[in-house]
């Protein structure tokens, strides 16, 4: 999005002078490294490993999306148009964080008007209604139980006052720290020795790599992980080196005990 708003000669009869979301090329330079700093390590913002289950998530709300007619914002006329395929995506990401981790520990926030809007009726709708979309089959069949309360909450970023980012996250600005020198050095990159200790830990944990985010099974081996190598690596820094190793081929298969054994 920053780059499209940095070269608006994708918009027919749109000069920079005359577009008032246009980003200039200095100003662009400056949030992209500011992006990429937050990005590095987890320093402020933590990437979520796409899942199979977050593209089934879009099943539950694109039926309700295409049901329901919002009207476009500021009383233009007209009603706004169905979600495209990443805002779904989105939307399907999160509910299926919303049901690993609680329904008061995942938010939305976003400028999309419709995405927001669409995910608050989706908190409100009935069974009834849900039936009648198709959504309650559409769960059953991907093996989940379905409510209203499988849907996270929502809010319009671009209305979002300093006090609303507070309750809603937590703290504003985001809080944001350089490690320290112990943990750069607990981060060191992984011998050969480590690579077969993890390898052997997933193979033993009993759950497929897909399940593990967010699970007990998780904890437990990235807890066994750093007490036999001395490392004190997060979950997050231990998925990010099962899909590398994953990638070399030499990651293996788990023997399936369950989704959280």
């Amino acid at each position: 999005m920053l780059a499209k708003l940095a070269t608006t000669n994708w918009q027919k009869n749109h000069r920079k002078k005359s577009n008032s979301q246009a980003i200039h090329n200095k100003k662009y330079k400056t949030l992209i490294r500011r992006f990429r700093a937050d990005l590095h390590g987890g320093a402020r913002i933590e990437l979520i490993p796409l899942q199979r289950y977050h593209v089934l998530g879009i099943h539950l709300v694109m039926p309700i999306d295409h049901r329901i007619r919002i009207p476009k914002p500021d009383k233009k006329a007209g009603t706004t148009h169905v979600m495209g395929g990443i805002d779904q995506l989105i939307c399907g990401t999160a509910i299926w964080l919303n049901r690993q981790i609680g329904n008061d520990s995942v938010a939305i926030l976003s400028s999309d008007y419709r995405l927001v809007r669409a995910m608050q009726i989706a908190r409100r709708y009935s069974r009834e209604r849900a039936e009648k979309a198709g959504v309650l089959a559409m769960a059953k069949e991907i093996g989940i139980e379905w409510s209203n309360t499988i849907y996270p909450r929502a809010f319009n970023l671009s209305k979002c006052s300093e006090d609303d980012l507070r309750l809603i996250l937590g703290s504003w600005p985001p809080p944001h720290r350089r490690p320290s020198r112990r943990e750069r050095a607990a981060h060191r990159p992984l011998t050969r020795r480590d690579e077969r200790v993890l390898i052997d830990r997933y193979v033993a944990i009993g759950v497929t790599r897909d399940r593990l985010p967010y699970s007990s099974a998780m904890t437990r081996l990235v807890r066994d992980f750093n007490a036999e190598t001395g490392h004190r690596y997060s979950e997050q820094d231990a998925w990010r080196e099962l899909l590398r190793l994953g990638k070399t081929g030499r990651l293996g298969k788990a023997r399936t005990l369950g989704p959280d054994s």
